[in-house]
This record gives C-alpha cells, structure tokens and sequence, in this order.
C-alpha cells in the first residue's frame, strides 16, 4: 500500500525554525527519543551531559509546550492606558478642586432652601387678573 501525499518530516521540521543551532539539535534529540529513532544514551553522549539532566530537561521542554496549548481568551489583548503627563496631572487635580468647591457650594444651597425657603425665594405675590368676566360679542 503507498501512501499519499507528502513523507512526514518528523525532526526535521525544527531546522526552519529560529533559534541556535544549539537548541536546534537538542530539540531534534528530544523528538527523536520520543519517537525511537535515538536512544536516550545516544543522545546524552551527543548533546555531553547525563540521563538525568537529559530528562529534566525534556520534561521542562514538555511542560512549556503544554502550557503554549492550553486554551486562552479570544481577542487580542487589551492595550494598556498610556500615563498622563505631569502638567495634563496637573490641570485635572485643579479641575477636581474646582468641581469639588462649586459642589460645596451647591449643597449649601440645596440645605438653605430646604431649611429656610421663604429666606432663599420670597413668596410670589398673588397675580389679579384684569380680565372681564363678560364675554365678547360674537
């Protein structure tokens, strides 16, 4: 039986990747003892260090690859709000002062006339009307 399209690339696909020739070829060798093509002794005498260190660093390299798959929140992410220059900072604590005064202010008001509103407002002198009470002939 022949297979269709494309042979699989298997390692070989990290050569096109960025990054040293270094971690290319460890890379290389983690995927190859994966899938059986090395053993990992083979691979601890290419790279020059222990089984033991071979495996924790595979197990790192694991775990990170992981948690890159790991479901995130759709969207991209939102910007972060630029500081406001100092005299921009400046202006609006004035700004704050002012509006928190003319609120004061307000308030005082607002107390006087619910106290004291024959002081604040004069009673409106009662209108006579001038106005005939016959009606005009038609």
């Amino acid at each position: 039986m022949t297979r269709l399209g494309r042979k699989p690339q298997g390692a070989a696909l990290v050569t096109p990747l960025a990054g040293s020739a270094h971690a290319k070829r460890r890379m290389m060798l983690f995927l190859q003892t994966l899938s059986g093509e090395y053993s990992v002794g083979q691979a601890c005498a290419e790279l020059g260090i222990c089984e033991s260190r071979f495996f924790a660093q595979r197990s790192d390299w694991l775990q990170g690859a992981l948690g890159l798959l790991e479901p995130r929140s759709p969207g991209r992410p939102a910007k972060a709000e630029p500081l406001p220059a100092p005299a921009d900072l400046e202006f609006l604590r004035e700004r704050i002062r002012a509006l928190e005064s003319r609120a004061a202010v307000a308030e005082v008001k607002a107390e006087l006339a619910s106290a004291l509103p024959h002081v604040i407002r004069p009673p409106s002198p009662v209108k006579k009307t001038t106005r005939s009470t016959r009606r005009p002939p038609r």
